[in-house]
C-alpha cells in the first residue's frame, strides 16, 4: 500500500469509527484489527496479535510483540488526562495515536 492509499484508508477508518458509542470491550478487537489490517496493511491473520493478554494479574487490551505494540484502550468519552486508580497502581492515561487525519 502506498502513502496515498494508506491516507485514504486512514480517512475511511476514521469515518467508520467516528460515531462508535459502544463500550471498550465491544469494539476493541474489531477496532484494532480494522486499523492494523486496513490502514497499516498487515496480513488479516495477524498471528502474533494477542487480545486481553494476562500480565501480572492484569489484562493488556492489545499486544503485538513483532511490532513492539502494547495498547491499553479506553472507552469513548473517557478523560485521558485524569489520573485513574486500579488496585494499588495509579496511572495517567495518555493518547499516543491520533485519529485526526487531514
Amino acid at each position: 500500500m502506498n502513502q496515498i492509499e494508506q491516507k485514504k484508508a486512514a480517512k475511511e477508518f476514521v469515518e467508520r469509527w467516528r460515531d462508535f458509542d459502544g463500550t471498550e470491550l465491544e469494539g476493541c478487537q474489531k477496532y484494532w484489527m480494522d486499523l492494523l489490517v486496513n490502514v497499516f496493511g498487515l496480513p488479516a491473520t495477524l498471528q502474533g496479535v494477542e487480545f486481553e493478554r494476562k500480565v501480572k494479574g492484569r489484562r493488556i487490551d492489545v499486544f503485538y510483540e513483532d511490532m513492539g505494540v502494547l495498547v491499553e484502550q479506553k472507552a469513548p468519552g473517557l478523560d485521558l488526562d485524569r489520573q485513574y486508580e486500579r488496585g494499588n497502581v495509579s496511572a495517567t492515561v495518555k493518547t499516543t495515536i491520533s485519529t485526526n487525519v487531514n
